[in-house]
């Protein structure tokens, strides 16, 4: 049984992918209040437009650091028929068998690269999830080999 610390830095949530994220979220809300205050033009109701970006940070900064706060540092431990996360507030683990997909990803602006391994096939894995290793993690070649044997034929 192998257990490795990821920090926040190593899953892309560290400084430089930081602002990327919060602009994400602050377009996102900023449109959704413009959108309600066209909505709501016919009823005399106008919030502002200021006042919609405001909400938007304000929102995008309590997210991003609910987010970190939530899921860093989390300990992997990898065993002969296990992967485990422990996060600081809960649990997720699959076993050797119940791998459905392993699929490496290459990062992008607002994604880190490295592997994803659900027990749920594509649209699953989107909705309820996976177990993300990134490949920041000093010994993700070993954790890489270990999960890509698990993987079943079905899936390649």
């Amino acid at each position: 049984m192998q257990s490795y610390t990821v920090t926040s830095e190593m899953a892309g949530y560290g400084s430089k992918q930081m602002p990327k994220r919060i602009l994400l979220i602050v377009v996102c809300i900023t449109a959704a209040e413009i959108f309600n205050i066209q909505w709501n033009a016919h009823s005399g109701k106008h919030l502002s437009f200021v006042l919609s970006v405001i909400s938007g940070v304000v929102v995008a900064l309590l997210t991003e650091l609910w987010e970190v706060a939530r899921n860093f540092p989390h300990t992997l431990v990898v065993s002969d028929d296990c992967i485990r996360v422990v996060y600081p507030s809960r649990e997720k683990s699959l076993r050797k068998n119940e791998i459905k997909s392993v699929t490496e990803i290459e990062g992008n602006a607002f994604r880190v690269a490295g592997l994803e391994i659900s027990k749920y096939g594509r649209f699953g894995t989107r909705l309820w999830g996976c177990i993300l290793i990134p490949r920041a993690l000093p010994e993700y070649e070993s954790v890489r080999s270990v999960a890509l044997s698990w993987r079943h034929t079905t899936s390649i």
